[in-house]
């Protein structure tokens, strides 16, 4: 049943993000933008949104390394199954697949393996909260839509800064505490639970000292402006122009928006995310749908083919796969 609900939730949101950026559109003016795209940019579009993907394996190798010691080639292995997953499953599924995979593949429990995808959530937050900043000062664009983003990533990231911040350095206070909210459960699910916080705050542990959070800072700027560029040429393909700051607000603005429920890819949600950024920066409402349908696929098809390949070297299992990540929010 919960599964279902979120199955509808999902493509509910979905389909109405995907009628608002379709709606009163000139399909024969879209049509003409599809025959003008050039595919040189395309080519080098995909090649920064590998290299940012590689990057983000780097980044995770460097939040599980206080924890475990794991190559960057297994890291961005499982990312890309991870991604390749979330185009098949609503809400993000995904994350739990690269939960599952890890602690397979390093030999770590499945709650620091969430810990270390939420460390890395957090970093990403931080990012693209600064990107937008950048974006709506640099641009002097500030519609209602970037303001509830804005607000929303912003509350988000401060609310996450004060609890992981807090978690990670007091980590013993806080299963102390737990452990006495848990009074009243049996002595077998109570150790369940606290052990499963114990590996979560381990996924943590990056947060602790300055020297990490710098390190890793770094490489989630590095990891993004691997995705910039990507939407910078992707850009360039369709002929849309941008300032630098206009780019920062876009990607921004589209990256915090699939945040909300949505259907497996953001079917939707970033079709209508990029153009209406797109055109409160004045670009062609046509030719920003255009862009966001050509680039959206091309990420889609991208990210499934490196997850195909990757799974495929896994010798996984569709079947394997769905049974393991079934029971995923039970174990945890």
């Amino acid at each position: 049943m919960r599964k279902l609900v979120f199955w509808i939730v999902g493509l509910g949101l979905s389909a109405l993000f995907l009628w608002l950026a379709l709606r009163r559109a000139d399909f024969l003016v879209v049509r003409e933008n599809f025959k003008s795209i050039r595919f040189s940019f395309i080519f080098l579009a995909l090649l920064f949104m590998m290299a940012g993907m590689f990057l983000r394996g780097v980044r995770w190798k460097f939040i599980l390394k206080p924890a475990k010691d794991v190559s960057s080639w297994t890291c961005f292995s499982v990312l890309m199954i991870g991604f390749m997953a979330n185009n098949f499953l609503p809400l993000r599924g995904g994350e739990f697949v690269r939960m599952w995979l890890l602690s397979r593949k390093a030999r770590i429990s499945k709650s620091l393996s969430l810990g270390t995808i939420v460390a890395e959530r957090f970093f990403d937050i931080l990012v693209l909260v600064l990107i937008l900043l950048a974006g709506i000062v640099g641009s002097g664009v500030f519609p209602p839509l970037a303001r509830n983003v804005a607000y929303m990533g912003g509350g988000i990231f401060i609310i996450l800064t004060v609890l992981f911040l807090f978690s990670s350095r007091q980590k013993e206070r806080v299963i102390g505490y737990s452990e006495r909210c848990l009074f009243f459960l049996s002595g077998r699910w109570r150790k369940r639970l606290v052990g499963a916080l114990s590996g979560f705050l381990a996924g943590l542990a990056v947060l602790r000292t300055l020297p990490q959070i710098l390190v890793i800072t770094l490489l989630s700027f590095l990891a993004w402006a691997g995705g910039l560029l990507c939407f910078y040429f992707g850009l360039r393909a369709i002929n849309i122009s941008v300032t630098p700051w206009g780019l920062f607000f876009v990607k921004a603005i589209t990256n915090l928006g699939t945040m909300l429920p949505a259907a497996p890819a953001y079917i939707g949600h970033y079709e209508f995310l990029v153009k209406t950024s797109l055109v409160a920066l004045g670009a062609d409402a046509n030719a920003a749908l255009a862009f966001a349908l050509v680039y959206h696929t091309m990420w889609i098809l991208a990210l499934t083919a490196a997850g195909l390949y990757f799974f495929w070297r896994e010798n996984l299992t569709w079947a394997r796969l769905k049974e393991n990540v079934g029971r995923l929010p039970s174990d945890v």
